[in-house]
């Protein structure tokens, strides 16, 4: 393999073949971006092929600002020289197939990539104008995709909405989207998705909707965390028509108790969460859920605070709402099969 320097000197002599956004269908899509960058968004079902990592990345832009391009780029292909026989190891499973690799701008790491790639025989072509192309391209689409009619989920937290929707082929499910469950408890065992690829998922998923007739979708507010719904697709939620899961309490808090992460596992979690709400919940009751909580008592928990501070807030949101239809949603199945015959 070429040295740092003599990858950086061919492959400013090398021209790609691109593609559009509108092409990526049947190719497996390669990010050349670092870990950093990936983790905070990506192209849905892309594979993470890194060319340097997120400290590597960092000195590289140091020295290309306060020293010079040349010594930076000098430094970076140095790193690449490095890392190229790992590069190569991650994307040899897919040496037989099509791929499309992209960076943030379509720039020096994607020609880069797609450069080693092809030394080693890989069908490889450039995503034009990278990340940055494709949010555009996202954006554009989340302003003229087809929304099917919506049928809005509502219901008392604990009502089993989003274990219904993730039954169902025609639905959109915005909390998978965002990663977060839409309360002060909802990313307990993970980091919740970024603004940009809660956007990029919810793409996805109106892609493979499109064409039914009616979708369901979950009553939710605004904001699904910090995610934020695009202002078309909240605007239709709110001209939809409403159907309402009647579910008790002693069904609901045994759904969170078994459904949520473990107490015991996540005990410092679900006390910071419950310590976030001391303005909002007095704080009697804040010791009680935190007495539940370190005494490994979920159902006891999760009882109190939908009682108490959930359910409250709920149904005084509600009497804006019209309900067209009510559902008894004890029964999990049987709820399931109304749905399914609308």
């Amino acid at each position: 393999m070429d040295s740092g320097k003599e990858i950086y000197t061919k492959v400013q002599g090398f021209e790609p073949k691109q593609v559009t956004c509108l092409e990526l269908d049947g190719y497996v899509i390669f990010d050349a971006r670092t870990k950093k960058e990936f983790e905070d968004h990506h192209i849905p079902r892309a594979v993470h092929i890194p060319l340097v990592s997120n400290e590597e990345f960092h000195n590289v832009g140091y020295l290309y600002k306060q020293v010079s391009p040349k010594v930076a780029y000098d430094v970076g292909f140095d790193y690449i020289f490095k890392n190229v026989q790992e590069i190569i190891e991650k994307a040899k499973p897919f040496k037989d197939k099509k791929i499309v690799v992209y960076c943030a701008r379509g720039g020096l790491r994607s020609k880069t990539l797609m450069y080693l790639l092809k030394t080693q025989g890989f069908d490889v072509v450039q995503l034009k104008e990278g990340m940055k192309g494709y949010r555009n391209f996202v954006l554009t689409q989340l302003e003229t995709i087809k929304i099917p009619r919506l049928i809005i989920l509502q219901g008392l937290a604990g009502s089993r909405k989003t274990a219904l929707l993730e039954k169902l082929d025609n639905k959109i499910d915005l909390e998978l989207c965002a990663k977060h469950n839409s309360s002060a408890f909802g990313a307990l065992d993970h980091k919740p998705n970024s603004q940009k690829q809660f956007l990029f998922d919810l793409y996805e998923q109106l892609k493979k909707v499109k064409d039914f007739e009616f979708v369901f979708i979950e009553g939710e507010a605004r904001k699904v965390g910090s995610a934020e719904i695009p202002k078309r697709l909240w605007e239709q939620m709110n001209n939809s028509k409403i159907i309402f899961l009647d579910v008790s309490l002693e069904n609901r808090s045994k759904h969170f108790a078994e459904e949520y992460p473990s107490m015991k596992k996540h005990m410092m979690e679900y006390v910071e969460s419950t310590n976030s709400l001391k303005k909002l919940i007095s704080n009697d009751m804040r010791e009680k859920l935190v007495k539940f909580i370190t005494l490994n008592k979920p159902f006891e928990f999760w009882k109190l605070i939908l009682k108490d501070y959930y359910d409250p807030r709920y149904e005084h949101a509600f009497k804006l709402l019209t309900f067209e239809e009510t559902i008894d949603g004890n029964d999990f199945d049987k709820t399931l099969d109304v749905l399914k015959s609308l």
